[in-house]
């Protein structure tokens, strides 16, 4: 059995994703992680912290199972900025844009004041959504 210790108090600021408990995990219990998984060390367990690493978070409780995301919410979190993408309820192509280090509770929304980095997440996002649709069109 492996007993993990920590003797001092260590802060981690940076991007991480429950995907990464696997192989984190497995890496303490000394076994291999399975090729389909897409997760990474979490930082101060072995990992090196990457907040240029892309997070992408999807809720469509309400789309149709198997098949492409047509009614759904989906953000992207990269660096300190966090976009929203909506779609399928009425609010077809709408975007927000925060930045979640100086807002946290993200109440000014910087979509029309940035839009460079905003194409930049945009683009990145639906390129993303587009090959996760592949197999259902």
């Amino acid at each position: 059995m492996i007993t993990l210790c920590q003797r001092e108090r260590q802060n981690i600021y940076s991007h991480t994703h429950a995907v990464d408990i696997l192989p984190t995990i497995l890496q303490i219990a000394r076994k291999s992680t399975p090729s389909w998984d897409e997760g990474r060390l979490l930082p101060g367990l072995g990992g090196v912290g990457d907040n240029n690493r892309s997070i992408f978070v999807v809720e469509a409780k309400s789309n149709p199972v198997f098949s492409p995301l047509k009614k759904a919410t989906i953000t992207i979190q990269k660096d300190d900025y966090k976009l929203i993408y909506y779609t399928g309820y009425g609010l077809e192509n709408s975007f927000e844009l925060y930045n979640i280090r100086d807002d946290m509770e993200e109440l000014n929304n910087l979509y029309p004041q940035s839009p460079t980095i905003a194409k930049t997440l945009r683009d990145e996002l639906l390129d993303s959504l587009s090959d996760a649709d592949q197999p259902y069109k």
